[in-house]
């Protein structure tokens, strides 16, 4: 009889164990699932914005023309609950900004943030140069 009982207390022993790693894995993921879920939608939607912006040549023309109407109306056309700002600066000098344009109505940046960069070339004959577009994306605090 001695056998059955030292045998049951560790299989309980072993249960209570089990039942607790499972509980605190559980709230472990529970949590940081939510932050990873919106980093890789962040993470996306400037993926998106920088990609758009370049082929659709948006990027080289505000470089060219010096005016960021159409970058502001494309950050402006983003859901509601999602910020974003633009930079773009020379890929030889990447403290000098050429523009920094953001998404109206949203203002500094969260704790939680997903920085792009490309590059991408601008012609203006005779001359080719390399710029870099920095996009900034983060929740709305607002929404």
């Amino acid at each position: 009889m001695k056998k059955g009982f030292v045998i049951a207390v560790d299989a309980l022993l072993a249960l209570v164990i089990l039942f607790t790693l499972v509980t605190l894995s559980f709230d472990i993921l529970k949590q940081d699932g939510s932050d990873w879920s919106q980093r890789r939608t962040l993470n996306g939607v400037a993926h998106y914005s920088g990609e758009v912006l370049e082929s659709s040549t948006i990027l080289s023309r505000a470089v060219i023309a010096d005016n960021t109407t159409e970058i502001r109306g494309f950050l402006d056309a983003l859901p509601f609950n999602i910020c974003a700002s633009t930079r773009v600066f020379p890929a030889a000098n990447t403290s000098d900004t050429t523009f920094l344009v953001s998404k109206s109505g949203c203002s500094g940046t969260a704790s939680l943030s997903e920085v792009v960069r490309r590059s991408f070339i601008v012609t203006s004959p005779p001359d080719a140069n390399v710029y870099v577009a920095q996009i900034t994306t983060w929740l709305n605090e607002g929404s």
